[in-house]
């Protein structure tokens, strides 16, 4: 008897189920977050809402702005420039060890780093 029990493969049941979850998903994801245009959803937030903090904060950290994180109208003025347009609200609520973090991501042009951190939180 081996000691380490073998992987279960998953069955054509569970696949199916998996897929149909997916799609019965599939009509709220587009209500609420087809693109309005210009990379905003439509309720005027760019692509992937509270990610921009995840971005923008390195961002603005490591060139020198670390204070306009914790000024939550320079941070929200300094996001409208960083997109091209004011947005609506958002504020830096996470830790400053989290800028080490998510500097990688930063380094990136905002869809790509989109995506990864999508695809990511899917693989896990």
């Amino acid at each position: 008897m081996p000691l380490i029990p073998a992987r279960r493969r998953p069955t054509d049941a569970t696949v199916i189920l998996a897929l149909l979850g997916v799609l019965s998903a599939l009509p709220l994801i587009v209500r609420f977050y087809w693109p309005a245009g210009g990379g905003l959803d439509i309720t005027g937030h760019p692509i992937g809402r509270d990610f921009i903090n995840n971005w923008v904060g390195p961002r603005l950290a490591f060139s020198g702005q670390l204070a306009t994180l914790f000024d939550l109208e320079a941070y929200h003025a300094a996001i409208g420039t960083t997109f091209g347009a004011p947005l609506p609200f958002h504020n830096w609520g996470y830790p400053p060890f989290t800028l080490l973090l998510l500097w990688p991501l930063a380094q990136l042009p905002y869809f790509a780093a989109l995506a990864l951190w999508t695809g990511g939180l899917f693989a896990a």
